[in-house]
């Protein structure tokens, strides 16, 4: 007999659960926590991206942010 080793249960979904015959979705996340993860992490990496390339537009002389492509 061999057994699952414990670091690869930790990773493995358990079975669904049923409530009356009915199986119960699994949780994902919504629309609205892809929203809030993007404000959250997406706005200040952008913004810190955005000041990095003012710095070396600043202390260059040489534009190498997006907005040099328009």
């Amino acid at each position: 007999m061999t057994s699952t080793p414990s670091w690869l249960t930790r990773w493995r979904m358990p079975p669904p659960e049923e409530v009356m015959g009915h199986r119960i979705a699994e949780p994902r996340l919504t629309g609205a926590a892809w929203l809030w993860g993007m404000v959250y992490a997406g706005l200040p990496l952008l913004g810190l991206g955005m000041l990095i390339d003012g710095v070396v537009q600043a202390v260059t002389g040489q534009c190498t942010g997006v907005w040099c492509w328009f």
